[in-house]
């Protein structure tokens, strides 16, 4: 919509035409002191390496990321502040330290990382001071130098030295005459730096400090300068927004030109300059000037003018344009006197035309129906008014109603508009009926039309369609369905009747004739009706709730059948599709239901399937099967063959309103699409809508700790702070006792930044991306000690996403008690408690076994001389008993000298005496602990196999008596054992074998210790002996019994070998 009386005008200026009209429908938004801003004159706006935006106010330094705003001002208390509030200029060197101009403080910086400001004071290079208080302009040129405007000339300071020197006029010399004031400094690219003054403009030729000074353009001599507002650099040269307009200066080849003049504008006895200007591509040119915006297209001459309106909420909120600045993301800034105004988009996705109040324009914000009278020419119908619409001149001319002028519309409520075939326009009405529309020349008349069979004509029209036949199917309101016949001025009813087989509504929404003359019929609440236009008959659909595959509701808002010949119906409750395949057959094949409501016949979509709302006001088609969707809630497009939706618009992409109408959607002839709602109608080329390829700038704004954020070089109650600003921080450490830390970040693209989307994860505790919307912050608590990585990415408001996104390094702190120090003691507390519950148990044990052991010694001792004693009298008294014994048999043989049969038996008794004897002896051996030795056993040993072998010649060697041997204690029962073995070993040798030589050896190995008898005899056939036998038996029991193995060796004529291996008892196992 124009957003001022639309003029046409043809204006020469040398050889150019200038063309004036709304080219571009231009939407602002504002950002003023009540959304944040620290004052609402913005003197400058400058756009940061990292993309932050600045803005520079008569009340403070504001930094903006599109969301909130962070403050810079003087507070005397606080020496890391700026020194002014009122500022002038913001500029970034190629260090990224951000330099400030302001007015009374002079020059200040702000470093990128710490955000440390610092008041720079000059150091004069000659005798003249340096008025470095009042600056307006910073420049660099080259690296290291910073060009200066203040009020008393042009500064040259060296950044790194601070020195200084002033550059000022000089009233003698006309040529280099100029006013001390210096508001503008700009280098070219040919190493010259051109000033703005109050009374020409200046250059100076940075080779040879050169000075020229023009009042007039430097080459024609024709145009004043005047009072310099803004300058540019060019290739070649400079743009100069001067007294007599916008100049171009071309240095290298030695020309000027006006490329527009500011005269044109002046109206009213008031002039117009141009404040501020951007070049926004070659020839194109966005300029502010103290009575609005200007748009100057240089080679098509074309001129769009925009200009406060207290009526209209979009419009510039002040005429006088300070600053202008273009972000990376093409959003376009103005700071105004009265705030910042921001245009997304010159040329937005969708255009949008409204009714601005003071202004020209349509009759009504209200649309709800178009129709293309030519290529040219659009009609447009309004709640209050019939609008004709130029698309080339984008003016407006209005047709309201008029009562008793039979020319005219009886009433301006317009509910549809259609051209037929025959290129007949068709208007109907809320109350007025419908019309046609007849061109007289310039004039357009309305004729109401009134059928010759009928007496009712001002009804409610709802929708026109035209018939296969020249017909047109006409939707009332009340009146059911109606076919009018334009030739014969006649129509037939189809009204709502409560026969089976009729309209079941009297109230006919809309309806569409697929290709099969099925003509199906949209309801305010009888639901979905399908007429079989050979028989006459309708079927009606409704939601039953108990059937999820019927219609989702009986409100039925639109019908459109899709490139597929799928039908699509919108309802008050969402999209349904009709799942039957539109054919010849398809009212046949239905007609033979009888319940219809509870057959399988729609899919339905809505909220669950990611439609915004659920009323579906219109549907339109692109060339790529996808629909386009007007409903409660903004645009949806819809794709018909996967049946999901792609991508959702609503107001802050540029709709007219969230809310659009039913019946207002339109393609023209040239694919253009029209959607009306609430608030005018947008304009768009569904194939042109690309949205914002822009991929925001990520990054991490602040970290805070117990939600109080972290600052730089200003330590928290815990002592923590930032080195540098978080965003330029890598890795940061915090304590263990940091138990809530919150990551706050931003992602900056300032087109609907309401729109942007985030995802984050932090690596160490969940890998998962987590998909926030448009939170701007993530929280974590009791993380456990150990290095995390935040990582965080933002999506623009279209969607498209900065997948490197941004980091940050976190290390928490080990608590004591879990450090490796605290780890180490505990080991050693452990290990003490180990070693004193150990010790106390071996203590104890030791007692124990202490006690134990003189209980045991005592026992033994006992035992000991209980055992002496008991071999002492044992053998006194047994060994005098036996001596008698003896004597009386032996001289009981002496006198028994011839009776052979009695000696035979004393013989005997006598043998059995010897062999008691004996056996006695070696009892009280065994029972002798003085005996208790291995030492003391061979020797037994030796004494017993010399006594019994002395008389049989063989010869009896024994071999491995040491003295060592009486180290090895053995048991009585042990002792007796191995006797008896031995013993029963060595009768058997000398019985049997036959031998001449029989060894015993003791052999001491390791922990154990071997007894070996051998000899060299006839031996024996293992196999044949009995493993059975007596002796043989009772050897090896004894063996085992003292856990000893026997081990026997024998061959025919190889001797034989009897082996006894045995642990050293205190070394192995014994008993």
């Amino acid at each position: 919509m124009p957003r001022f009386l639309t003029i046409i005008l043809i204006t020469i200026i040398g050889s150019a035409a200038q063309l004036y009209s709304q080219q571009h429908m231009v939407s602002f938004k504002h950002l003023t002191i009540d959304d944040g801003l620290s004052q609402n004159s913005v003197n400058c706006i400058y756009q940061d390496k990292n993309g932050f935006m600045w803005f520079g106010t008569h009340d403070g330094l504001n930094k903006f990321n599109g969301y909130e705003f962070e403050y810079y001002r003087n507070d005397r208390s606080n020496e890391n502040s700026l020194s002014s509030n009122y500022i002038y200029d913001v500029y970034e060197d190629n260090e990224g330290v951000l330099w400030v101009a302001t007015f009374g403080g002079g020059l200040n910086s702000i470093h990128p990382e710490t955000g440390e400001i610092k008041a720079h004071e000059m150091i004069p290079e000659d005798e003249n001071i340096i008025p470095d208080e009042r600056i307006f302009s910073i420049s660099e040129y080259p690296e290291g130098i910073l060009w200066i405007g203040c009020n008393g000339g042009l500064i040259r300071y060296n950044k790194r030295t601070s020195k200084a020197r002033l550059f000022t006029g000089n009233k003698k010399s006309e040529d280099i005459y100029f006013n001390n004031y210096v508001g503008i400094v700009c280098p070219d690219e040919l190493g010259n730096i051109w000033f703005q003054t109050d009374s020409g403009l200046t250059k100076i030729d940075t080779s040879n400090l050169n000075i020229e000074y023009f009042k007039k353009s430097p080459y024609s001599n024709k145009y004043k300068m005047g009072f310099i507002q803004d300058i540019k650099s060019i290739p070649n040269g400079v743009l100069v927004a001067c007294d007599d307009g916008l100049l171009l200066i071309d240095e290298k080849h030695k020309r000027d030109e006006l490329l527009l003049s500011t005269e044109q504008f002046n109206s009213g006895g008031r002039e117009t300059s141009f404040l501020e200007f951007d070049i926004l591509k070659p020839d194109y040119y966005l300029i502010g000037s103290n009575q609005g915006l200007i748009i100057y297209d240089h080679k098509t001459g074309r001129i769009s003018r925009y200009q406060a309106n207290a009526y209209d909420p979009k419009s510039l909120t002040h005429n006088s344009i300070l600053s202008i600045c273009k972000s990376r993301d093409g959003v376009l800034w103005l700071g105004t006197r009265n705030g910042i105004n921001i245009i997304e988009s010159l040329e937005p996705d969708f255009k949008h035309i409204r009714s601005i109040p003071g202004e020209s324009g349509m009759s009504s914000n209200n649309v709800t129906s178009f129709m293309e009278m030519n290529d040219s020419l659009l009609w447009i119908g309004t709640t209050n008014g019939l609008n004709l619409y130029n698309k080339n001149t984008y003016e407006f001319k209005v047709y309201n109603a008029e009562q008793g002028n039979s020319g005219m519309l009886l009433s301006g409520y317009i509910l549809s508009l259609y051209k037929d075939s025959k290129n007949r326009q068709w208007v109907g009405t809320r109350g007025g009926g419908f019309y046609k529309i007849i061109p007289h020349g310039d004039r357009i008349n309305f004729k109401q039309i009134r059928p010759l069979n009928d007496t009712l004509f001002n009804i409610n029209t709802h929708y026109f369609r035209e018939r296969e036949n020249g017909n047109l199917w006409v939707g009332t309101g009340g009146q059911g369905l109606w076919e009018y016949d334009p030739d014969r001025n006649l129509i037939k009813r189809y009204e709502s009747t409560l026969d089976a087989g009729g309209l079941n509504h009297s109230f006919v929404f809309c309806f569409h004739e697929d290709a099969f003359n099925n003509l199906w019929t949209g309801t305010p609440s009888g639901g979905l009706n399908m007429l079989n236009t050979q028989s006459g008959r309708f079927l009606f659909f409704l939601n039953n709730p108990e059937n999820l595959h019927s219609i989702n509701n009986d409100i039925i808002l639109s019908i459109y059948e899709d490139s597929n010949n799928k039908l699509w119906v919108g309802t008050n409750d969402g999209l349904a599709k009709f799942i039957p395949t539109l054919d010849s057959d398809v009212f046949p094949l239905i007609n033979q239901s009888r319940q219809l409501n509870q057959d399988t016949l729609f899919i339905n979509f809505g909220l669950a399937e990611g439609f915004p709302n659920t009323v579906i006001y219109g549907m339109l088609e692109d060339e790529h099967d996808q629909l386009w969707i007007s409903t409660n809630s903004g645009l949806v497009v819809f794709d018909t063959k996967n049946e999901t939706v792609i991508k959702t618009f609503d107001v802050s992409d540029g709709l007219q309103s969230n809310e659009f109408n039913q019946n207002a959607f339109y393609t023209d002839a040239h694919g253009q699409f029209y959607f009306g709602g609430v608030n005018g109608f947008n304009i768009f080329n569904p194939d042109e809508v690309t949205g914002n390829n822009y991929k925001p700038q990520m990054l991490i704004t602040g970290l805070s700790i117990f939600n109080k954020p972290l600052q730089v070089n200003k330590p928290n109650e815990d002592g923590l702070y930032l080195d540098k600003s978080i965003s330029n921080t890598e890795k940061i450490s915090l304590s263990w006792k940091d138990r809530v830390i919150t990551f706050h970040f931003a992602g900056l693209s300032y087109k609907s930044p309401e729109k942007n989307q985030y995802s984050y994860k932090l690596e160490g505790f969940n890998n998962d991306w987590v998909m926030a919307g448009n939170n701007r912050s993530a929280t974590y608590t009791q993380l456990d000690p150990g290095t995390y990585i935040f990582r965080v990415k933002a999506a623009n408001n279209s969607g498209i996403w900065d997948e490197a996104g941004s980091s940050l390094i976190i290390h928490i702190s080990t608590p004591p008690w879990l450090a490796w120090y605290a780890y180490t003691l505990y080991i050693l507390i452990i290990v003490g408690i180990a070693y004193l519950f150990i010790r106390y148990r071996i203590r104890r044990a030791t007692r124990k076994i202490r006690l134990q052991a003189t209980i045991d010694r005592a026992r033994e001792e006992e035992r000991e001389v209980f055992r002496k004693q008991s071999a002492a009298d044992f053998h006194d008294e047994a060994g005098n008993k036996i001596t008698k014994l003896t004597l009386f048999t032996e001289m009981a043989r002496s006198e028994l000298e011839n009776k052979t049969q009695l000696e035979n038996y004393l013989g005997k008794i006598q043998q059995n005496i010897t062999e008691l004897s004996s056996g006695m002896r070696d009892f009280l051996w065994v029972m002798d602990p003085q005996h208790d030795s291995l030492f003391e056993t061979i020797a037994r040993l030796k004494d017993f196999g010399e006594s019994l072998l002395t008389e049989t010649g063989v010869n009896f060697i024994v071999k491995g008596i040491q003295l060592d041997l009486q180290e090895i204690n053995l048991s009585m029962n042990a002792r007796r054992d191995i006797l008896q073995i031995f013993k029963e070993a060595m009768n058997n040798a000398a019985k049997y074998a036959k031998a001449n030589n029989i060894t015993l050896e003791v052999i001491k190995e390791n922990n154990q210790f071997k007894i070996n008898l051998e000899d060299d005899g006839r031996g024996f056939n293992l196999q044949n002996l009995d493993n059975k036998r007596y002796g043989l038996r009772i050897m090896k029991e004894r063996a085992q019994k003292i856990g000893g193995e026997l081990i026997i060796n024998s061959g025919e004529n190889s001797g034989t070998s009897i082996s006894l291996k045995c642990n050293i008892p205190h070394l192995g196992n014994s008993n």
